[in-house]
């Protein structure tokens, strides 16, 4: 995606790949996707099918923040 990665650009994008690919939003089922907030928002109408979040995406945090791999916030 190019620009901007907003909820209506993925979407957008989305859309595009299946006509690309020639499938149709009927012969969804389900999308996986990461838990990022403008995924969420862009698949929750439904259009693609039910949302999943990707388990392998899910146990990369678990293990990053439970190793405290994360960055430290700025106190400032």
């Amino acid at each position: 995606v190019i620009g901007r990665h907003s909820s209506t650009t993925i979407e957008r994008y989305i859309e595009f790949e299946l006509k690309r690919l020639n499938i149709k939003q009927e012969q969804l089922v389900s999308i996986t996707t990461d838990n990022g907030s403008d995924i969420k928002k862009a698949t929750s109408t439904l259009k693609f099918g039910n949302r999943i979040s990707c388990m392998a995406h899910n146990l990369n945090l678990v293990v990053k923040h439970g190793l405290c791999l994360w960055k430290q916030p700025n106190p400032d």
